[in-house]
């Protein structure tokens, strides 16, 4: 895209030519890279989509802390179904642990609720971590059953493992579940003597609570992200079309970096930080629900470049420094136009590529505003990188507008379906 932008603004000068032969050797590199990178997030398929601990202490302000509470009437479907499931789930675990009379089988419907997260890929990821921790833990536990230290040993070494615990919580939770093991053995220690089969049933209650929520979370009404992509898309596409916008009249009027800006400048953020977490979530789900994930990844981060080359623009808004002009008008047209139709084609399913087409070719061919003759010094410098971010943020839309293009044939050809649907 940038190769086509380049000829299509300079034609044949040699600059140019160099230019374009530079971008076509960076071209070159890029199937190997790709499959790289293809190679690495395979082998890092094992991700948590977002963390539900507790936020730290120092970031309970006001602010934070009416977002945590999340006081709006809208209700997360997906919280729903989390909500049942972890309800149901846990509800069985206690008539399972009544129904058995093991005096430590609270373990299983415990268990449950820290292992069931709202997405698969996050409970998997939870589902390893306390089996490989309790069983790491319960081999060493059950070598501490021979020593009968003393009560104050056993209180300094309590106190060692739930430190540690502490520590290793939010770092490594499966080394962390390892020393809470040793903190519950040795707890259970100072009260009484402890036998093998105590280790034995807290191992097998956490077998069995991951397992139950590992398939709880694949079949009992589960929620794909691949379903819930689209939209969040749509909506980070929108948010950037609301900023360009903003931006657009801030530079034709003259206008500053104020707070009606700033407020369009975090919608738009909050809106991609939204859509990664989506698509880490759908990096987790099993492989055959991962449908399209390459091209929704590159829509995402095609969003955020947009994102920060418009932000880099919004910082030096100068006051009274207007930018009335014929082909900024038309650009954030033309752009605003550009990031409806990739949004339509998230929620919707891409068009026929020959729809897209008129658009990439004015993106390709569409000249920016450039100094006037009458402007010199400042202000010339000034209009002169404004174009050029402009240029940057066109060059990204086009990009993605191909990466549409690029996945209608197979998707059409299956069913309606938008990248990572």
């Amino acid at each position: 895209m940038l190769r086509a932008r380049v000829t299509a603004q300079t034609g044949a000068a040699a600059a140019s030519s160099q230019l374009v032969e530079i971008l076509r050797q960076i071209e070159q590199q890029l199937p190997a890279v790709h499959d790289a990178l293809h190679a690495t997030v395979e082998r890092a398929d094992e991700r948590a989509a977002f963390s539900l601990e507790l936020l730290d202490l120092q970031t309970w302000t006001l602010r934070p802390l009416a977002s945590a509470l999340n006081l709006t009437w809208h209700v997360d479907p997906a919280l729903v179904r989390f909500t049942v499931r972890v309800a149901t789930l846990t509800m069985l675990g206690v008539i399972v642990f009544k129904l058995s009379g093991s005096a430590h089988g609270y373990w299983l419907p415990f268990t449950i609720v820290v292992v069931l997260q709202p997405d698969y890929g996050s409970t998997r990821r939870r589902a390893a971590q306390p089996v490989l921790g309790t069983l790491a833990g319960s081999v060493v536990a059950s070598a501490l059953l021979w020593l009968h230290l003393p009560f104050a040993a056993l209180a300094v070494a309590m106190a060692a493992t739930m430190f540690v615990f502490g520590y290793l919580v939010k770092r490594n939770y499966a080394l962390a579940v390892f020393f809470v093991t040793l903190f519950i053995v040795l707890l259970t220690e100072a009260s009484g003597p402890v036998t093998l089969a105590f280790t034995e049933e807290r191992l097998a209650s956490t077998l069995g609570g991951g397992a139950l929520a590992l398939l709880a979370a694949m079949f009992f009404w589960p929620l794909w992200e691949r379903d819930r992509f689209p939209a969040i898309l749509a909506h980070a596409l929108r948010a950037n079309r609301a900023y360009l916008g903003l931006l657009g009249a801030r530079l034709a009027t003259g206008g500053s970096y104020d707070r009606e800006a700033i407020a369009a400048k975090r919608q738009a953020e909050s809106a991609n930080s939204t859509v990664f977490s989506s698509l880490q979530r759908m990096i987790g789900d099993p492989k055959n629900r991962r449908d399209g994930l390459e091209q929704a990844a590159a829509l995402a981060n095609g969003n955020q470049r947009l994102t920060r080359a418009l932000t880099v623009l919004a910082l030096h808004l100068t006051p009274g420094a207007t930018l009335a002009r014929t082909e900024l008008t038309r650009f954030i047209e033309l752009a605003s136009t550009a990031l409806e139709a990739i949004a339509k084609a998230a929620e919707f399913g891409p068009p026929p590529p020959a729809r897209l087409e008129p658009l990439v070719a004015a993106l390709e061919r569409d000249s920016l505003p450039l100094p006037g003759r009458d402007e010199t010094g400042a202000i010339a410098e000034r209009n002169r990188w404004v174009s050029a971010q402009l240029a940057r943020a066109g060059t990204e839309l086009a990009a993605m507008l191909l990466a549409v293009q690029d996945a209608a044939p197979a998707q059409n050809a299956d069913r309606p379906a938008v990248p990572g649907r």
